[in-house]
């Protein structure tokens, strides 16, 4: 038996008292805290802040103070249509993208898992969309759009179908093409018109961005498309557009 050997079964058998206690391993919370901070303060502590919100009067854009009024947002809700709708909208995401996203993420990974040829270079490359971030894939799709510069309006008039900037004349080479100027592409009076253009005086309404966003451009686009008809038009518009204005009014 050796010296060490016998001073552990020594150490071992000695009774533990009261005052010696061990003091807790705090090198694991040294080692977590940097990346435990940035989620208590950039994720948990704004949604607890928004959640604590949702029981006042609190407004978005405006600095005055704020009252607690209790689950009278929660009852608004309730009867508000553009809740609903949103719900609908986010359920049928929930369905029909989600669920189909798995399944073939799911079908991938197990094709990934048999014994293929070049199968290494088939993982490092479906890796690259789930690493990708939402932020770059937008501005690329914004590229691509791009009214002046973009890659589907070069592709276009290589291939002999048009110029694509006539199609969203927004861009301000587009705006100084001659073919926008003419009485045949009838684009002469709008033209014409858009340097003396005036902000309508409903837009320093309290409340109309989101009534613009929420409610109008919604109802618009299914108007257009022949999902709904003018009255149902001009009902959302005064309604959801008066429950809208009526939160900003208190």
């Amino acid at each position: 038996m050796t010296l060490v050997t016998a001073t552990r079964r020594s150490a071992q058998g000695v009774p533990r008292t009261a005052g010696d206690r061990r003091l807790p391993d705090r090198g694991p919370w040294f080692l977590v805290l940097p990346a435990l901070i940035p989620i208590l303060v950039l994720s948990v502590g704004p949604l607890l802040y928004g959640i604590l919100l949702a029981f006042t009067d609190a407004q978005s854009g405006r600095t005055r103070s704020t009252e607690w009024i209790g689950g009278l947002n929660f009852q608004d809700l309730l009867h508000d249509t553009l809740f609903w709708e949103s719900f609908r909208i986010g359920l049928v995401w929930a369905v029909g993208v989600t669920v189909p996203q798995f399944l073939l993420a799911l079908g991938l990974a197990l094709l990934l898992n048999q014994d293929l040829r070049l199968r290494w270079l088939a993982r490092a490359l479906a890796i690259v969309p789930w690493a990708m971030p939402e932020v770059v894939v937008g501005i690329m799709w914004r590229l691509v759009y791009d009214p002046d510069a973009g890659v589907l309006n070069e592709t276009l008039r290589d291939l002999g179908l048009g110029d694509g900037r006539r199609m969203l004349p927004t861009g301000t080479q587009a705006l100084r093409d001659p073919a926008l100027h003419t009485a045949e592409n009838g684009w002469a009076t709008g033209t014409a018109l858009a340097a003396h253009l005036r902000s309508a005086p409903a837009q320093s309404v309290r409340g109309y961005p989101e009534w613009k966003d929420k409610v109008a451009t919604p109802a618009f686009q299914e108007y257009y498309s022949g999902a709904i008809g003018l009255g149902e038009l001009r009902r959302r518009l005064e309604k959801d557009g008066n429950l809208v204005l009526a939160r900003y009014q208190r």
